[in-house]
């Protein structure tokens, strides 16, 4: 039986029951099937990058992690990283920089495109501070990433940063 089909197939399998004690489960698969199927909308990619933002000011990982698909891939420009292992170890070695009133944000931030199960964010990521190596600083650079639903969640599938 196909996900398609469900909708159909319950509809007869309610008019043949003589008594309506399953009827409560089964709505309930279904409302998770309607669920699955809602389109990934340019609303939620944003909201979702907003919490993408806020995880990455913690600079713990514990609170990232959650919103990154367990076969992400991360590029930057001086490197790939693949696998959450990867992507953790990347992110720890830039928290670990000491960097007095630190601030990475993200600024113009536009959906590409957005469908069924996933969603294209464009943005500009900003990162700024005082270093005690190398005195003020403000970077800006590009970034894309690739949104998708993974096990009912929206996760984040590709991130590519640039300068």
């Amino acid at each position: 039986m196909y996900v398609d089909d469900l909708p159909k197939r319950a509809t007869v399998w309610l008019h043949t029951m003589n008594k309506g004690v399953l009827v409560l489960p089964l709505l309930l698969v279904l409302a998770g099937v309607a669920a699955a199927r809602a389109e990934l909308t340019e609303a939620a990619a944003l909201q979702f990058m907003v919490r993408f933002e806020a995880a990455l000011a913690t600079e713990d990982f514990a609170n990232v992690e959650p919103l990154i698909h367990p076969q992400a891939v991360f590029r930057f420009s001086e490197s790939d990283h693949f696998g959450m292992a990867d992507i953790r170890a990347a992110m720890e070695r830039t928290w670990a920089f000491e960097v007095d009133d630190e601030r990475y944000y993200l600024t113009d931030k536009r959906v590409l495109r957005s469908g069924k199960d996933a969603a294209t964010v464009l943005f500009t990521w900003n990162w700024s501070g005082d270093s005690a190596e190398h005195g003020p600083f403000k970077i800006t650079g590009r970034g894309t990433v690739q949104l998708v639903r993974h096990e009912g969640a929206i996760k984040i599938l590709l991130e590519h940063l640039s300068r």
